[in-house]
């Protein structure tokens, strides 16, 4: 029979190790003498699936591990193997790798204990944690002080590997924002609560926004940035504005004006406002600037009309609504298994995912990269790849891969491709269109392109199409080619090109 001489018994022991674990600066011990009645029966977490484990006093199961990213919410659920009456359940998570569980927020709130189970809770990892491996505890006891540490007479302890990971989604306020008018060039509107842009009383506005990217961890890659205004008033005609971007970040909220606002180049897609929330896709310069000052500008420009006010007024960052202010939603991760892109330290690329990922980020394709190891593509054919180097250098924008691709005389296998579309008929292969790049030392085994014949051309399982181009070194085993115009076994078209110690399609 449980009595109080237990209960006492179950709290000295619990002191004890508390004051043992900080002496040495481990992770405390912790256990139980009986499991007969409550135990762990099943932890569920992220990809921790650990279920009708029966009960050993203690369980060791830091083999089984979990991403959790900071600032995610994740619910774990523990189930009580044998219930019993004033059973209750402490989950405990080392953030800050002290190999302890007693610094704040490290105390995970469970719900449903006291009480029978199953227990749940909700793990967010706190700005600031540690990333990488870390512990955590999870533990079932009856009654008595609920510790991370000590032996209980009856209860079971399990532990687990969280790794922490920096969080991929990061929102950014602007760090100043304007409207500026040519009309009145030296009128400056930043302070303003709102952001003004099309024609309004015979005056044209266009909007300027700047962002410090600073805050993104080193080392990673922007693989979507949405850059997010609400519009409160909008015009009966309304606008339709495009993003431009802007490489002098120099400029300051107090003192841009219409007459000495920066330029800018480029656009995005135009965007037809409307009431609410408008969002433009601005990845490929955020990830220029991250790699470059850390900074990004904008500038938000408009089609001329004939009409005579067609406007949009959104809320600025000085807005009293929060929810009218802009900002910029980023997700970012790491791209590659090491590199900076430098000729003397290349990206490096040991998956088919990390090959993929270089079609993702076209700010990039002007860097150096390194194969590690032979890959397969098999998990990215068809719509799934993304091709490097979608257009010609007289393009706008201008996306041809002009980097340095070094196969590092390892191979590509299972690489397929599928162009189908009307929208997908030019530049089919690995790469699509080179221009002042070289690509080298690279085997690719049996592809396979496939296309619908009647549009498809300069296809190529290596690239489709090479201007200026080195190739050398490399060779295609076996597969199918097929398309239209410009198709070859090796390339589509080379104009211009450097082909030397180029093997034959076997």
């Amino acid at each position: 029979m449980r009595t109080l001489k237990s209960t006492l018994l179950n709290i000295c022991c619990v002191i004890i190790c508390l004051l043992v674990s900080q002496a040495h600066g481990q992770y405390c011990s912790a256990s139980s003498d009986n499991c007969d009645y409550e135990y762990i029966s099943d932890v569920y977490v992220g990809t921790i699936e650990n279920g009708g484990t029966g009960c050993s006093g203690y369980g060791d199961y830091t083999s089984m591990s979990t991403i959790m990213e900071v600032g995610g919410s994740y619910l774990i659920t523990v189930t009580n193997g044998e219930p019993y009456s004033g059973d209750q359940c402490g989950i405990w998570v080392d953030w800050n790798a002290d190999e302890d569980f007693f610094d704040p927020n490290e105390a995970i709130t469970v719900t449903g204990s006291p009480g029978y189970g199953p227990y749940t809770a909700m793990i967010t990892p706190p700005p600031g944690a540690a990333t990488g491996d870390t512990r955590m505890r999870v533990r079932v006891m009856w009654t008595g002080i609920l510790s991370s540490c000590g032996t209980t007479t009856y209860g079971e302890v399990e532990d687990y590997t969280i790794n922490v990971a920096p969080p991929t989604t990061t929102w950014l306020e602007p760090i100043a924002d304007a409207y500026v008018s040519l009309d009145y060039p030296n009128t400056n509107y930043g302070t303003e609560t709102k952001l003004r842009v099309g024609e309004k009383d015979s005056a044209g506005y266009t909007i300027y926004l700047k962002f410090d990217l600073s805050s993104i961890p080193p080392g990673q890659a922007i693989f979507s940035a949405q850059l997010h205004l609400h519009a409160y008033e909008v015009s009966y005609y309304a606008p339709s504005v495009l993003a431009k971007f802007v490489t002098d970040d120099s400029w300051q909220e107090t003192e841009i004006t219409g007459a000495n606002a920066p330029t800018s180049y480029g656009s995005t897609l135009a965007v037809s406002i409307a009431p609410g929330d408008n969002a433009w896709d601005v990845t490929v310069n955020v990830d220029q600037s991250y790699t470059t000052d850390g900074v990004y500008s904008v500038q938000l420009g408009y089609f001329l009309r004939d009409y005579d006010e067609y406007y949009a007024h959104f809320g600025s960052r000085e807005h009293p609504t929060p929810s009218f202010r802009p900002y910029l939603e980023i997700e970012h991760d790491v791209p590659f298994c090491g590199g900076t892109g430098t000729a003397d330290n290349p990206y490096q690329i040991c998956t088919g995912e990390q090959m993929n990922n270089i079609g993702r980020l076209p700010a990039r394709w002007d860097k150096h990269y390194k194969l590690m190891a032979d890959i397969s593509m098999a998990d990215y054919s068809g719509s799934s790849y993304n091709k490097i180097g979608t257009s010609s250098p007289t393009s706008r924008p201008y996306t041809p891969f002009k980097g340095v691709f070094n196969g590092n005389y390892h191979s590509i296998s299972d690489f397929s491709y599928f162009a189908y579309s009307s929208s997908d008929d030019l530049y089919i292969g690995l790469f699509g269109y080179v221009h002042d790049g070289t690509i080298k030392n690279l085997k690719l085994i049996s592809p396979n392109i496939y296309t619908n014949h009647y549009s498809q051309r300069f296809v190529g399982p290596i690239a489709g199409y090479i201007e200026r181009t080195d190739i050398f070194g490399c060779s295609v085993i076996g597969g199918t080619v097929d398309g239209e115009d410009y198709v070859g076994g090796l390339i589509g078209i080379s104009k211009t090109s450097s082909l030397s110690r180029l093997n034959h399609w076997i």
